[in-house]
């Protein structure tokens, strides 16, 4: 309406100016028939899409792609595998002390000794060239003993020089060592194991975090996906909102110049209308930062636009609260992590207590040696061959209660750990208990939305009837449209709602990964 003598009606659709006043009396009833008749065109689940969300240029992302790529070239996947790599290379370094060695090695000295009888100096010098070979072992893990070889070939003089005399030796290679060293208590022996068995229980827990930080990875991914999915449609709903509700407010102006629609009506149309304008920008910057989120999750921080293209269906699922309780207390990372500690602390208690106990070590060793007295400057060699076989027990006696001390203080970490044990399970299990429970809550109010929404299409089905009659007018006809509307957005809500809570127990028992998606 421009003024009080001149009336315009425009086409909703398209804004342009349709018909005056004086063409008013022929075509209103073809107006009042036809207006809310478009409306219902529009009203329908699957909107159209909308100006201010791109649908062409943007990455098509459906909900598993969004997960592969996060956990390909998202940051939080990229510091768990270093946190991994670590881990691996800390194990590879324990097991490269049990593996066979090689170094080639050359010295020389000059020693000088003064002998005190007739204060005369005493000089040596040594020389030495050899490749060397090295290798620990530990033996079956009943025994718990450990086996060192040690080899090496080369060439070792010795020059020593005295007043009165001078002489040189030599020794010749090979020279093996071999010594065992066997434990034996049966903490001695477990001790014996410790290191390769503790770097093993590390390896095995960096496997269990890097299993439990994918977990939260898909879990962050895929709620970040439906809330932007969701954002996605509520901007959506709301444009549509807001075009229902021009429309109302310009059959109400036109009411109100024909005197049929009280003027505080078409205020109070026109607050609805500043309120919807509000509600889109606050749903588009929210759908501008649930785009951000995701983007930034699966590692494209620089993408502007993505086009989410998941179906997202009801199909509603029984839950065994006790089974669910069970495979949870099964197959939670969390107490795996605390199974590796306490294995680790077990080692460290059998370690202390070795500390205190007897052992028996067994050693052999052969090497030839080569002699030449000083005579007309001329090596002349005299080879002989010296072996070496001794057993030595060693008992320990007293070390001022230093092993008391320190398996007192492990003890305390186990029982401390148990206390974690058993609170992590009762966490575990409340976890799992609120999971089953959101789920069943979200499950109710989507099925209610569900049948709420027919009766909704159904009493919008009479007050179409209704109108055509001319029962009502039209702005009842549109009042009844946008509560459909409305119920629609919170149904979709709801089953966006119900689909996280499903993601939610399947976390909280600890299977979640990229084979339920």
């Amino acid at each position: 309406a421009s003024d009080a003598k001149t009336v315009t009606f425009f086409d909703p659709g398209t804004g342009k100016a349709t018909h005056s006043r004086e063409d008013f009396s022929a075509i209103w009833d073809g107006i009042v028939l036809a207006f809310p008749t478009q409306m219902l065109e529009t009203s329908s689940f699957s909107l159209p899409p909308t100006s201010s969300i791109p649908q062409k240029s943007g990455l098509a992302l459906s909900l598993k792609k969004s997960v592969e790529m996060a956990l390909s070239d998202g940051t939080s996947i990229k510091t768990a595998e270093e946190r991994l790599k670590l881990s691996q290379a800390q194990l590879d370094s324990v097991f490269s002390d049990y593996t066979p060695k090689t170094e080639l090695v050359f010295s020389a000295s000059r020693n000088l000794d003064e002998i005190d009888t007739n204060r005369t100096l005493n000089t040596t010098t040594q020389n030495e060239a050899k490749y060397q070979w090295k290798m620990d072992k530990l033996v079956s893990s009943k025994l718990g003993g450990k086996l060192s070889t040690t080899v090496d070939i080369g060439v070792a003089m010795n020059d020593l020089s005295t007043p009165g005399q001078n002489e040189k030796q030599y020794t010749l290679g090979p020279g093996i060592s071999i010594d065992y060293l066997q434990p034996l208590t049966k903490d001695g022996r477990v001790a014996g194991y410790a290191p390769l068995s503790r770097s093993l229980n590390t390896w095995r827990t960096a496997q269990n975090q890097y299993e439990l930080d994918k977990q939260n990875i898909i879990f962050e991914v895929i709620g970040s996906y439906y809330n932007f999915v969701k954002a996605v449609q509520l901007v959506k709903f709301t444009e549509e909102n807001l075009k229902q509700t021009q429309k109302q407010l310009e059959t109400a102006k036109i009411q109100f110049k024909l005197g049929n629609l009280a003027e505080i009506e078409v205020s109070k149309m026109e607050v609805q209308l500043s309120r919807d304008q509000s509600n889109l920008i606050d749903t588009k910057r929210s759908y501008k930062s649930s785009q951000e989120q995701l983007a930034i999750l699966i590692g494209q921080p620089n993408m502007k636009h993505i086009n989410p293209v998941q179906d997202i269906n009801y199909s509603p699922i029984d839950v065994d609260q006790n089974n669910m309780i069970n495979k949870a207390l099964k197959e939670r990372k969390e107490l795996k992590h605390f199974l590796y500690t306490r294995e680790n602390l077990n080692l460290d208690l059998s370690d202390a207590k070795s500390t205190d106990d007897s052992s028996l070590s067994l050693n052999a060793s052969f090497r030839r040696r080569g002699e030449q007295p000083r005579l007309n400057g001329a090596l002349n060699g005299i080879e002989q061959d010296s072996w070496r076989i001794g057993a030595t027990v060693t008992i320990p006696l007293n070390d001022n209660g230093t092993t008391k001390s320190r398996t007192a203080q492990i003890l305390s970490q186990i029982f401390d750990l148990s206390v974690s044990i058993r609170r992590t399970k009762d966490q575990i299990s409340f976890e799992v208990n609120e999971a089953i429970r959101n789920l069943q809550s979200t499950k109710v109010r989507y099925e209610i939305l569900e049948k709420t929404l027919k009766l909704a299409e159904e009493n919008l089905s009479i007050d179409e009837l209704r109108f055509s009659r001319g029962v009502i007018a039209s702005n009842d006809l549109q009042r009844t449209q946008l509560e459909l509307l409305q119920l629609k957005v919170d149904r979709f809500s709801a089953l966006v709602d119900y689909k996280l809570s499903e993601i939610e127990l399947t976390k909280a028992v600890g299977v979640l990964g990229t084979d339920s998606l």
